[in-house]
């Protein structure tokens, strides 16, 4: 026979809508008198111990049972699990069992579990009603309240009696957990807390207090308390540990403290998964997913991406489904280590699959956007950013107060289209987007640095770099600003600071790909670079250029020396034949290269072969800017290489002087006048003057339309003696158009085809004027940042002397660096 104990608060962890204090098991008063006693307290002893079936058969095989055998047969169903079969017994036996309020409260509970709602409420608002001073009761009553959604009333009961009972624990335990159910975890905590600290010897409060502290999301602190007692299960104690691998994980998505600390928690949390995945014990397959999952997480955190793809794709590999948060850490991986389709494809589900109210929605339309620019899919990019550059407000206003907040939506969709413009080669346009941008907000250091990267597209490093110092003011270590100010140094040819700046990037972010690209820009710079350029050409007269020429210039270049010298080198040779025979020039050089910002100036000797025999020359040059738009430069040549080389054939050598004025607006508008003396050393001197510019007409992703003008003239003092080509005076206007479009590109690779064709006239004193043509061919292949190489075919025809000729040569060139 069972005694009546004294009611307890169990949460029934295996059923969701049981968790919390709803359910006694309670002995019976006393079984019939007629019974034998002995075999009846055997089976109801079996019962409890877990050996449901024994008593359930002998019960359920009477054909006539008293009313306490009739409770005990709904006692022992109930703890079978066999909800459906006690919720009927009761009902079929409802009078019988009237005596007994823990009978209706039994099939509460079975109806709680079924989540037959109406009806549990039904039987629990009655036994509240007509015994208040049940605490266990009232529990359950308000705990399926909350369950049933009605989330507003379990809330008002509750609050209710923790008003009118502030120290009874169960009080605190019911409202904790309808404010649990209604998604305030911290609310519920304190509830908890409370509670515990009415009752902290009761093993019920502690484990719904640890519980409670895992919803909250501190799992740590619930993990300790758990390993300090015997409260929670296996099972129960692997879940926490897989809960704090989870915070970890989060945690370490948010660098905190030091820069060379803000891996810790990615280590640790790496470290952690390792030890709990070896640790032995027996992880089913649900935790074991669950722990791979989060270590993607980590592998994230950390910017381990190689591993991250690897052991992402081992999860796919053994039919494992990526939830969404570890398809971005798999698709942020695969567009890190460059595989952009890939990526893209992955972003594409993620949005068919959201809302514009989901958290991500915004995040995953960013990924997306770049992954299919770096796939070179621009067209579709720029679909993209017009989906979401559709009207919405820039400031929206929080419900119940009349404060306005800035629509982060908004401003990403502003950001991504400003960025489009630069993929879209519309610089200007990215210009003014992004100076809005800081307008209105002048402290977002992000937008200060994106408008200073336009700058150095545009070409204006000095104001690009005024507008880093001024970010740097905000968050002098934010890594965009320091990877802009390293490109903006090495622009400016400001070396130290550029050798600073890559070292403070190499310590503080070793693993970012912007700051992998600065060290690569370091490295190229260190390095040695050759230069090649060679032509071969035909005409079909020899009066001024010959036929059957062909040259190449050889030039290499020492790694930078104390950073600002560089020693350089070189071999060349030109070749070409004249009526008076084939002409043949060689030469060597040698020299030093000084840099430093704002000033390049090298200083060069050669010894020079030509003619009947050999001769030395040397060369000064220099070219400074005075700002962002202004340049000029200057050279002085003893022995020039602009000799033309029927006058070297001859033995006739020239000096040289020249200088030239740049103005360049952008990378769209550039104008330069070109001044020059030659002095020849048959007594004839050259003057010649020149302004050439370009203005950008078109201007399309992949292709570009330049106008180019070309108006040069020269006066000779010696006109028209001599065996060189060598007009008294002379004038040549040629206005071309220049054409670009890339055929390929694929990061750093990029192959191009550029076309030009001009149409002028050249005049000649003393022998009329004449139509110039000139047309070319040719493509460039950018392999990488080391090597650069391109090949032009041209043709050109116009009038020397009055007689015309037409010119074909093929041009080749090539940079290394090594």
């Amino acid at each position: 026979m069972f005694r009546r104990c004294h009611p307890r608060n169990c949460f029934n962890e295996s059923f969701k809508s049981l968790v919390g204090a709803t359910i006694f098991l309670c002995s019976l008063a006393q079984a019939q008198e007629s019974e034998p006693s002995h075999q009846y307290n055997e089976l109801i002893t079996q019962a409890r111990n877990g050996l449901y079936q024994p008593a359930l058969d002998y019960l359920n095989q009477r054909q006539t049972l008293t009313e306490h055998q009739r409770l005990d047969q709904l006692i022992i169903t109930s703890w079978s699990g066999q909800d459906q079969a006690a919720a009927e017994l009761y009902d079929a036996h409802a009078d019988e069992l009237s005596a007994f309020p823990d009978a209706a409260f039994i099939a509460a509970r079975a109806r709680r579990n079924l989540r037959h709602w109406p009806q549990a409420l039904v039987l629990l608002e009655k036994l509240h009603k007509t015994h208040p001073e049940q605490a266990d009761y009232r529990i359950s009553l308000i705990m399926t309240l909350a369950d049933a959604g009605l989330a507003q009333r379990a809330q008002e009961e509750g609050r209710r009696w923790t008003t009118d009972a502030p120290d009874t624990p169960e009080a605190r335990l019911a409202y904790g957990y309808a404010l649990m159910r209604a998604d305030a975890p911290f609310a519920a905590l304190f509830e908890l807390d409370q509670a515990l600290q009415l009752a902290p010897e009761r093993r019920d409060i502690r484990r719904e207090y640890l519980f409670a502290l895992q919803r909250a999301g501190l799992s740590s602190p619930a993990l300790s308390l758990a390993q300090q007692s015997s409260l929670v299960s296996d099972a129960e104690l692997r879940r926490l540990e897989a809960d704090q691998l989870s915070e970890l994980v989060r945690l370490s998505a948010v660098p905190i403290g030091a820069h060379h600390h803000r891996y810790s928690l990615a280590d640790r949390a790496l470290s952690r998964s390792a030890s709990l995945m070896a640790d032995g014990r027996e992880w089913t397959q649900q935790e074991t997913t669950r722990l791979r999952l989060d270590r993607l997480g980590a592998l994230h955190s950390r910017l381990a991406m190689p591993q991250l793809k690897t052991e992402a794709e081992q999860l796919i590999e053994d039919d494992i489904e990526l939830p969404g948060y570890a398809q971005r850490w798999y698709a942020n991986a695969l567009l890190y280590l460059r595989h952009p389709e890939a990526a893209a494809r992955i972003y594409r589900n993620l949005i068919a699959d959201s809302n514009a109210r989901d958290t991500h929605w915004m995040s995953d339309h960013q990924q997306l956007f770049y992954a299919l620019v770096e796939a070179e899919r621009l067209d579709e990019a720029n679909a993209l950013i017009r989906e979401l550059s559709t009207p919405q407000p820039a400031y929206h206003t929080i419900p119940s107060t009349q404060q306005q907040v800035l629509n982060q939506q908004w401003l990403d969709a502003r950001v991504l289209s400003a960025n489009n413009f630069i993929y879209r080669d519309n610089l200007p346009a990215a210009e003014s987007a992004y100076g809005q941008l800081v307008s209105d907000a002048p402290g977002n250091t992000g937008l200060r640095t994106s408008l200073a990267s336009v700058y150095q597209l545009r070409g204006w490093p000095r104001q690009a770099e005024r507008q880093l110092k001024i970010a740097e003011t905000t968050d002098p270590v934010n890594s965009g600003v320091l990877t802009t100010q390293a490109e903006t140094a090495l622009n400016l040819q400001d070396w130290g600071a550029f050798e600073v700046l890559t070292d403070d990037l190499a310590q503080r972010y070793p693993e970012t790909l912007a700051n992998q690209k600065v060290q690569r820009q370091r490295q190229i710079h260190h390095m040695h670079e050759l230069q090649i350029s060679a032509y071969t050409d035909t005409n079909n007269g020899d009066g001024a250029n010959g036929s059957g020429g062909f040259g190449i210039d050889t030039l290499i270049y020492t790694q930078p020396l104390k950073q600002n010298w560089r020693i350089f080198g070189g071999l060349g040779y030109a070749t070409a034949k004249f009526d008076e025979g084939r002409a043949n020039y060689h030469w060597e050089r040698a020299g030093l290269e000084w840099r430093i910002r704002d000033h390049t100036i090298s200083a060069e000797l050669s010894a020079n072969h030509y003619g009947e025999g050999g001769k030395a020359g040397w060369k000064l040059k220099g070219d400074h800017e005075f700002n962002d738009y202004w340049q000029y430069g200057w050279e002085l040549e003893g022995l020039s290489r602009h000799t033309p080389l029927r006058a070297l054939n001859a033995n006739t050598d020239a000096d040289r002087q020249a200088g030239y004025l740049r103005w360049r607006a952008n990378e769209r508008r550039e104008w330069q006048l070109d001044l020059s003396t030659m002095a020849f050393s048959d007594g004839n001197d050259r003057q010649q003057a020149g302004i050439s510019g370009k203005e950008r007409l078109l201007t399309r992703p992949y292709f570009t339309v330049d106008a180019n003008l070309s108006l040069s003239a020269s006066r000779n003092s010696q006109g028209n003696d001599g065996l060189y080509f060598n007009p008294e005076s002379d004038l040549s206007v040629l206005p071309g158009l220049t054409l670009n479009h890339i055929l390929n590109r694929e990061y750093q690779k990029v192959w191009s085809q550029q076309a030009y064709v001009g149409l002028g006239t050249y005049t000649q004193n003393g022998f009329g004027t004449g139509a110039t043509i000139n047309a070319s061919y040719g493509q460039r292949w950018l392999w990488n940042e080391q090597l650069n190489t391109g090949a032009t075919l041209t043709a050109s025809t116009r009038p020397y002397d009055g007689e015309r000729e037409l010119g074909l040569a093929l041009l080749f060139d090539l940079t290394y660096r090594f």
